[in-house]
């Protein structure tokens, strides 16, 4: 397996860290970038400005892709992108990673054998976004595993960063894990076993469209 990083900034360098202790073979590029033959995926981990059109590249061109976090700025963009995946029968996936901790598997289970009344979300801190696309992104993606859709959002400007938490029902806290890297790793897993099993692979994708149209509804 050979997979490919677009990107070079904080995420891009997470995911080669990834990579290289699980003994997956890569390169990883900034602005100017290449397909190499071999190369089997690719990761777009650029500026969420450039997700669309670097995606949209390699999804025309039939490459496996896995883009972090939002999957591009506006809902027009997402659903083309949605658009060609499924006109190129590809393997598509965003980066949601907290939805593929064993922590949060175990704590959907739990909220499903209780059921949903409320949720309330939050976390905090420095942004490169406005703050809505960059933490909201994650609550957002989470609510909707749960089939919740979020009602409202509320933005607050403060020195002190916010500890993510995430609250079902005023009862079930689920908090970010000491193990939280090992989300990465199993998102990437399934990354590499969708493209090993060569079947088209849109539902990370799908998730992707649903947040983005929740944040810019």
């Amino acid at each position: 397996m050979k997979l490919g990083i677009v990107g070079r900034g904080p995420w891009g360098n997470t995911y080669a860290r990834t990579l290289a202790g699980m003994g997956v073979d890569y390169w990883q590029s900034g602005r100017t970038w290449a397909l190499n033959k071999k190369t089997q995926g690719v990761i777009v981990a650029s500026s969420a400005a450039s997700h669309y059109s670097v995606a949209k590249h390699l999804i025309d061109k039939g490459v496996p892709v896995l883009i972090e976090k939002p999957l591009c700025l506006t809902v027009s963009g997402a659903q083309e992108l949605r658009r060609a995946a499924y006109e190129t029968g590809g393997i598509a996936f965003t980066g949601h990673t907290r939805l593929y901790s064993p922590a949060w598997q175990r704590f959907k289970y739990q909220v499903a054998q209780e059921g949903v009344d409320t949720v309330k979300a939050q976390a905090g801190g420095p942004c490169k976004l406005d703050p809505l696309w960059d933490w909201g992104p994650h609550l957002v993606a989470m609510c909707l595993d749960l089939a919740v859709v979020p009602e409202a959002s509320e933005i607050r400007v403060s020195r002190e960063a916010i500890p993510f938490r995430f609250t079902v029902n005023n009862r079930l806290v689920f908090t970010d894990p000491i193990t939280k890297h090992s989300a990465l790793e199993m998102l990437l897993m399934a990354f590499i076993t969708a493209i090993e099993g060569g079947r088209q692979d849109l539902s990370g994708l799908e998730m992707g469209v649903d947040v983005v149209s929740t944040l810019e509804e």
